[in-house]
């Protein structure tokens, strides 16, 4: 009630008028255009106003307010959106939809390609030909102003039908309107003067004439003379023939906008483009079957760079996360998805995608989960340390327990971008007792191989106790592996890890381990370690002439300070290389792939430096065909029994310990929540470990002799290695034992004597 006495009828507009003007009134457009706000939902519109205080006349005044009843009655997605109007003696105020004069969006953008350009006009013309149509046909309403002037570019990149102020009741023989702006005579029909032809339009002849003239600008420019729309010679030859028929000077030969849509959809046709039919295809998803959902999301993946930016965000986007929330799109969604993505701005993005990625990740379907973390690096930047810590990393972590190979290795390689994000209890508890129990116990030799890279890539992360826990014993624990890949990891991380060691660490604890792997089976990591020696020995060479470094050498050791530079110099040897014998390429089998292996040691600090050495490799994971975690539920009961019982046999430390140290480590474990014996020293040999049960009493367990994944190689209790193959050999035929190791019987006590000698491997 009190709105009618109100002295500012602007209080009852539903939008705010911004001061940011888009188009001043010229020689054909009285309007002028504005930014606004709506006061509700506080979405963007556009303000068309005209006001008589500002130099517009009562005829424009009376014409606004003619266009603003007309509009309102006008539904129809290739026409303007009308979302409230005011009006007085003085001035009209008319909102719309979000929108741009075309002439500014079509000749006034400066970052787009030629495609982009071709398709904007494509789709366009086509949307304003079904705005005609809806006109004609439905509406029985003639428009009488098409051209250029009253095209307008909707926030989703659509061309929408606008300046209905002309327009009126269209039938046969009807006449045309008189237009208040003289500019706008020459987009009228040469029958408009020509009363015998008159007689012969038909309801579409008007519109019919007025779209030909908006052909013609715009691949030429604003038609400043009617006798330039002879001129084809910029129009597209697929367009000519139509083009013709709708400025011809005879309107009842005109074709009605249904035809011209019909016969340009057509087989070689300007609007048969895959394109422009994705685009009409995006209304149908809630009714398409898996198939053809699939096959339209991967034609949108692969055309969204051709697609003009508001297109993608805002027409593509809304269908493809509609189509997520209730469509069941699955995992073929998710490659257009993030690619649109990238086009949005930071709160876009926080308000549209983060929650579809976080349920994404909660999907039960591996592919889905597969492609998320395949495209991990592309939005990890845009998600917070809460979201990832609270909501992305437990459904990631669900991974590392997964049955197929695939998704293990490639939530391994998705730590990676996440831990500059994960907190303490997630990264430094969490994820490596996850590696822990991976690079010792995965039946598959390149998910261990992958564990011992990811986890020097990592390292800079770590807290610095956690490091001084971990690197060493987990990184000399891969020299052991039966597979050489992995051997090769632990010594290229020894090195790449240089500085987070001590140099007393690096004389007692590194260098045995990498002397003892000097006699490898296999030459290239032979070659390796012989190199990585070298770099530890130069280093503790200088430290011995110049005790002023070891300050220096040692200054990361303790610094919870990340240094990128740290993790990019040795990207060159690591994840991608071992990753290459997983990831599923297109088409590939279950049986995986063939690829190369390429190692590079990178010298640290200016020190000595090997070249690239690349050999072929054949590994053939074996994975299941991608399905739900449900598919293998014995495997994953067995999986999740092994991560949460963690025997502690199979992880202790494989030296003797102090009282002392023992009290210290279960202090350190109440105040880190680490315990470092979760994690084996070098002597114990976990990829094939064997006990023999006979042989154990007390504290202490020993054997006669241990079989390793080397035959001729053992690790004895201090560290170093012998080959025992031909001792072995001349000590049992100086004994009565049989030559034939299956033959023999231990002895109880757990130790054997063998002639003079006795062999002991202490495994606590």
């Amino acid at each position: 009630m009190w709105s009618l006495f109100s002295k500012d009828p602007l209080k009852d507009f539903g939008c705010e008028i911004l001061p940011h003007v888009i188009n001043e009134p010229n020689d054909q457009c009285f309007w002028k255009l504005s930014r606004g706000k709506h006061k509700v939902s506080g979405k963007s519109v556009t303000i068309f106003s005209v006001d008589t205080r500002f130099g517009a006349s009562n005829t424009e005044l009376e014409y606004a307010k003619t266009c603003a009843k007309k509009l309102k009655t006008l539904r129809h997605p290739s026409v303007l959106q009308f979302v409230d109007s005011v009006e007085t003696e003085k001035f009209v105020h008319l909102a719309t939809e979000e929108c741009s004069p075309l002439w500014d969006y079509l000749f006034m953008q400066t970052d787009w390609d030629d495609i982009q350009k071709e398709m904007s006009i494509n789709w366009g013309l086509f949307h304003i030909l079904k705005g005609i149509e809806f006109l004609n046909r439905d509406g029985n309403i003639s428009h009488n102003n098409i051209n250029m002037s009253s095209i307008f570019i909707a926030s989703t990149g659509e061309w929408k039908l606008g300046g209905v102020e002309y327009t009126c009741p269209a039938t046969d023989g009807m006449t045309y309107p008189t237009k208040i702006l003289p500019s706008l005579d020459k987009y009228d029909p040469p029958e408009k003067n020509d009363h015998k032809k008159m007689r012969l339009i038909s309801k579409w002849s008007a519109d019919m004439w007025g779209f030909g003239c908006l052909l013609w600008e715009v691949f030429n420019g604003k038609l400043d003379n009617p006798l330039s729309l002879k001129n084809l010679k910029k129009i597209p030859k697929l367009l000519q023939a139509t083009y013709c028929e709708l400025v011809s000077a005879n309107p009842s030969t005109r074709p009605n906008p249904s035809d011209v849509i019909q016969k340009n959809r057509m087989t070689g046709g300007y609007f048969d483009d895959k394109k422009v039919k994705t685009l009409l295809l995006l209304p149908d998803i809630h009714i398409m079957d898996p198939t053809e959902k699939s096959n339209l999301f991967k034609h949108i993946s692969d055309y969204i760079s051709n697609y003009p930016p508001e297109v993608c965000k805002f027409k593509i986007l809304p269908a493809l996360l509609n189509a997520f929330e209730f469509g069941n799109a699955g995992s073929s969604v998710v490659s257009p998805l993030l690619k649109i993505g990238m086009l949005l701005n930071e709160e876009e993005y926080q308000e549209k995608m983060v929650p579809c990625i976080i349920k994404l990740f909660s999907s039960n379907d591996r592919e889905t989960r597969a492609k998320m973390l395949q495209e991990l690096h592309q939005f990890v930047p845009y998600l917070s340390s809460s979201v990832v810590n609270d909501h992305i990393f437990p459904n990631i972590a669900n991974g590392f327990i997964d049955s197929n190979a695939y998704i293990r290795e490639m939530t391994i390689k998705a730590m990676l971008p996440l831990a500059p994000k994960l907190n303490y209890k997630n990264l430094d508890e969490e994820v490596l007792k996850h590696f822990a129990r991976l690079q010792g116990r995965d039946p598959e030799g390149g998910i261990r191989a992958n564990t011992t890279v990811c986890l020097g890539k990592i390292a800079p992360y770590l807290h610095p106790e956690t490091r001084k826990k971990v690197l060493i014993s987990a990184f000399t624990r891969s020299l052991k592996d039966s597979f050489p890949p992995t051997r090769t990891a632990g010594v290229l991380a020894l090195l790449a890890s240089l500085s987070f060691f001590t140099l007393e660490d690096a004389a007692t604890k590194v260098l045995p381990s990498l002397c003892a792997s000097t006699i490898d089976p296999e030459k290239e990591v032979r070659d390796h370690v012989l190199k990585v020696i070298k770099i530890y020995l130069t280093r503790l060479e200088k430290v011995s002439e110049d005790p002023s470094l070891k300050q220096s050498y040692e200054a990361k050791v303790d610094s919870k300070t990340v240094d990128p530079s740290n993790n990019s110099t040795w990207t060159g040897w690591a994840l991608n290389v071992f990753t290459s014998k997983f990831q599923k390429p297109p088409g590939a089998t279950a049986n995986g792939t063939i690829g190369e292996v390429k190692s590079t040691v990178i010298a640290t600090e200016g020190e000595e430096t090997s070249n690239t050495k690349t050999e072929s490799l054949t590994y053939k994971p074996n994975r299941s065909n991608f399905a739900t975690v449900e598919d293998a539920p014995s495997l994953k009961v067995q999986i999740e029994s092994e991560t949460s019982g963690w025997d502690c046999e199979d992880w202790e430390d494989g030296s003797e310990t102090s009282v002392k140290e023992e009290g210290y480590a279960a202090q350190s474990k109440m105040q880190t929540g680490w315990d470092d014996t979760e994690w084996p020293d070098l002597e114990e040999d976990t990829v094939n470990h064997r006990k023999n049960s006979s042989g154990s009493t007390g504290a202490s367990k020993t054997s006669s002799y241990t079989e390793t994944s080397r035959d001729d190689f053992v690790f004895d209790s201090i560290g170093t290695t012998r080959n025992i193959s031909q001792e072995r050999t001349a000590v049992y035929q100086k004994s009565s034992l049989p030559t034939d190791p299956t033959k023999r019987k231990p002895k109880t006590g757990g130790a054997m004597k063998l002639g003079a000698k006795k062999v002991t491997m202490h495994m606590d």
